[in-house]
Protein backbone atom coordinates (compact mmCIF):
# COMPACT_ATOMS: atom_id res chain seq x y z
CA UNK A 1 0.00 0.00 0.00
CA UNK A 2 1.66 3.62 -0.91
CA UNK A 3 2.09 5.55 2.24
CA UNK A 4 -0.90 8.57 2.72
CA UNK A 5 -0.38 11.73 4.19
CA UNK A 6 -3.13 12.54 6.95
CA UNK A 7 -4.44 15.40 8.53
CA UNK A 8 -4.92 16.37 11.99
CA UNK A 9 -9.07 17.38 12.63
CA UNK A 10 -9.08 20.92 11.75
CA UNK A 11 -12.05 23.31 12.10
CA UNK A 12 -14.34 26.04 10.88
CA UNK A 13 -16.63 28.18 12.57
CA UNK A 14 -19.52 27.39 11.42
CA UNK A 15 -23.19 27.42 13.18
CA UNK A 16 -25.94 24.70 11.85
CA UNK A 17 -27.77 27.89 10.24
CA UNK A 18 -24.92 28.47 8.18
CA UNK A 19 -24.42 25.11 6.96
CA UNK A 20 -26.26 21.79 8.23
CA UNK A 21 -24.23 19.08 6.49
CA UNK A 22 -26.59 16.48 7.47
CA UNK A 23 -29.16 18.09 5.21
CA UNK A 24 -27.03 19.94 2.52
CA UNK A 25 -25.26 16.14 1.49
CA UNK A 26 -27.88 14.16 1.53
CA UNK A 27 -30.38 16.48 -0.16
CA UNK A 28 -30.07 15.11 -3.84
CA UNK A 29 -27.48 17.62 -5.40
CA UNK A 30 -24.43 14.87 -4.99
CA UNK A 31 -24.39 11.48 -4.34
CA UNK A 32 -20.65 10.75 -3.73
CA UNK A 33 -21.11 11.55 -0.21
CA UNK A 34 -21.37 8.66 2.35
CA UNK A 35 -22.04 8.71 6.21
CA UNK A 36 -20.28 6.47 8.39
CA UNK A 37 -20.38 6.29 11.85
CA UNK A 38 -20.88 10.23 12.52
CA UNK A 39 -18.43 11.74 9.93
CA UNK A 40 -19.45 12.11 6.36
CA UNK A 41 -16.99 11.39 4.07
CA UNK A 42 -16.22 11.43 -0.05
CA UNK A 43 -13.31 11.56 -2.30
CA UNK A 44 -12.12 15.10 -3.75
CA UNK A 45 -9.98 16.35 -6.17
CA UNK A 46 -7.38 13.58 -5.57
CA UNK A 47 -8.16 13.36 -1.52
CA UNK A 48 -10.77 11.75 1.12
CA UNK A 49 -11.83 14.29 3.03
CA UNK A 50 -13.93 13.60 6.17
CA UNK A 51 -16.67 16.15 7.93
CA UNK A 52 -18.20 16.33 11.23
CA UNK A 53 -20.00 19.04 12.31
CA UNK A 54 -21.26 19.88 15.88
CA UNK A 55 -23.29 23.13 16.64
CA UNK A 56 -20.82 25.64 16.36
CA UNK A 57 -18.09 23.99 14.15
CA UNK A 58 -17.58 22.18 11.04
CA UNK A 59 -14.37 19.69 11.19
CA UNK A 60 -12.60 18.40 8.92
CA UNK A 61 -9.60 16.31 7.64
CA UNK A 62 -8.36 15.35 4.57
CA UNK A 63 -5.77 11.93 3.74
CA UNK A 64 -4.22 11.88 -0.08
CA UNK A 65 -0.97 9.92 -1.76
CA UNK A 66 2.24 11.22 0.04
CA UNK A 67 4.30 10.73 -3.45
CA UNK A 68 1.68 13.51 -4.67
CA UNK A 69 3.44 17.06 -4.43
CA UNK A 70 0.15 18.35 -3.13
CA UNK A 71 -3.64 17.62 -3.70
CA UNK A 72 -5.07 18.44 -7.06
CA UNK A 73 -7.30 21.35 -6.71
CA UNK A 74 -10.21 22.60 -7.92
CA UNK A 75 -9.12 25.31 -11.11
CA UNK A 76 -11.25 28.15 -9.38
CA UNK A 77 -9.86 27.29 -6.36
CA UNK A 78 -7.19 30.10 -5.25
CA UNK A 79 -4.74 27.90 -2.94
CA UNK A 80 -2.77 29.56 0.25
CA UNK A 81 -0.48 26.91 1.02
CA UNK A 82 0.66 24.30 -1.01
CA UNK A 83 0.58 22.01 1.30
CA UNK A 84 -3.08 21.81 2.52
CA UNK A 85 -5.60 23.82 0.47
CA UNK A 86 -8.44 21.27 1.70
CA UNK A 87 -10.04 24.96 3.74
CA UNK A 88 -10.09 26.61 0.56
CA UNK A 89 -11.49 23.94 -1.57
CA UNK A 90 -14.03 23.11 1.03
CA UNK A 91 -15.35 27.17 1.81
CA UNK A 92 -15.61 27.17 -2.15
CA UNK A 93 -17.39 23.37 -2.67
CA UNK A 94 -19.66 24.20 0.00
CA UNK A 95 -20.33 27.94 -0.87
CA UNK A 96 -19.40 28.91 2.08
CA UNK A 97 -18.05 32.53 1.22
CA UNK A 98 -22.10 33.32 0.96
CA UNK A 99 -23.92 34.50 4.13
CA UNK A 100 -26.54 32.03 4.19
CA UNK A 101 -28.16 33.91 7.50
CA UNK A 102 -28.70 37.42 5.43
CA UNK A 103 -30.18 35.31 2.19
CA UNK A 104 -32.73 33.59 4.48
CA UNK A 105 -33.89 36.56 5.50
CA UNK A 106 -34.22 38.32 2.27
CA UNK A 107 -36.04 35.24 0.72
CA UNK A 108 -38.51 34.86 3.50
CA UNK A 109 -39.20 38.50 3.06
CA UNK A 110 -39.48 38.09 -0.44
CA UNK A 111 -41.48 34.63 -0.03
CA UNK A 112 -44.00 33.75 2.15
CA UNK A 113 -43.99 30.25 1.44
CA UNK A 114 -40.30 29.95 2.16
CA UNK A 115 -40.60 32.10 4.96
CA UNK A 116 -42.56 29.11 6.11
CA UNK A 117 -40.79 26.52 5.81
CA UNK A 118 -37.58 28.08 6.09
CA UNK A 119 -37.32 27.31 9.61
CA UNK A 120 -37.40 23.13 9.19
CA UNK A 121 -34.68 23.96 6.75
CA UNK A 122 -31.73 25.42 8.00
CA UNK A 123 -28.27 25.30 6.80
CA UNK A 124 -28.99 24.09 3.30
CA UNK A 125 -26.66 25.29 0.70
CA UNK A 126 -25.99 24.83 -3.32
CA UNK A 127 -22.90 22.56 -3.54
CA UNK A 128 -20.04 24.34 -6.45
CA UNK A 129 -19.63 20.50 -8.18
CA UNK A 130 -17.76 19.92 -11.28
CA UNK A 131 -20.40 20.40 -13.96
CA UNK A 132 -20.16 16.60 -15.06
CA UNK A 133 -21.12 15.32 -11.83
CA UNK A 134 -24.32 17.64 -11.32
CA UNK A 135 -25.23 16.83 -15.23
CA UNK A 136 -25.13 12.92 -13.98
CA UNK A 137 -26.68 13.17 -10.88
CA UNK A 138 -29.87 14.89 -12.52
CA UNK A 139 -29.97 12.11 -15.18
CA UNK A 140 -30.01 9.62 -12.30
CA UNK A 141 -32.40 11.24 -10.29
CA UNK A 142 -34.74 11.49 -12.97
CA UNK A 143 -36.50 8.32 -13.01
CA UNK A 144 -35.26 7.37 -9.64
CA UNK A 145 -35.15 8.28 -5.83
CA UNK A 146 -32.50 9.67 -3.47
CA UNK A 147 -32.51 6.73 -1.24
CA UNK A 148 -32.45 4.26 -4.25
CA UNK A 149 -29.19 6.68 -5.81
CA UNK A 150 -27.32 6.61 -2.50
CA UNK A 151 -27.44 2.76 -2.52
CA UNK A 152 -25.97 2.37 -6.50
Amino acid sequence: MAPVRVTEWRKLPLSLTELCIDTTLRCGQSFRWRKINDEWCCTLHGRIISLKQDPTHLHYRSIWPAAAQRPQTAPTVKTESPEDDTEELLKHYLSLKLDLTSLYEQWSEADANFRKRAPKFGGVRMLSQDAWEALISFICSSNNNISRISQM
